[in-house]
């Protein structure tokens, strides 16, 4: 119950705050699928802009893997629509919070899925 209190807690904060690590750069990491099924914290969460004309920024997360850091990881959708709005602030709420996430699913070999556990 503790551990639901504080993800909800950390999510509402996640609406009001933003990473303090966020880098500006392309996101065209296609490497979900190295990843998929484990469960890791995010090092960074990398903005890029793929159609200007549309407005439309692409993201990546880099992931903990021990004492370094994974390659980048890109996600499906860009922060123009709902379903990337909802998945930057999961991913921001596993940053903030220093959950642990799970990529579960790919699709072209970018997030579709993850999920965030407190440990």
């Amino acid at each position: 119950m503790k551990k639901k209190i504080a993800l909800l807690t950390c999510l509402l904060i996640s609406s009001f705050s933003m990473a303090n690590q966020i880098n500006i750069n392309k996101a065209f990491s296609d490497n979900c699928s190295t990843y998929l099924n484990k469960e890791k914290r995010i090092s960074t969460i990398t903005l890029g802009e793929q159609d200007v004309n549309n407005k439309r920024a692409f993201f990546t997360i880099t992931l903990r893997d021990g004492d370094a850091n994974t390659k980048e990881i890109s996600v499906l959708e860009s922060v123009g629509n709902d379903y990337g709005k909802a998945m930057f602030q999961l991913m921001n709420t596993a940053y903030l919070s220093n959950s642990n996430i799970k990529i579960t699913g790919c699709l072209t070999n970018k997030i579709s899925a993850a999920s965030i556990s407190y440990k």
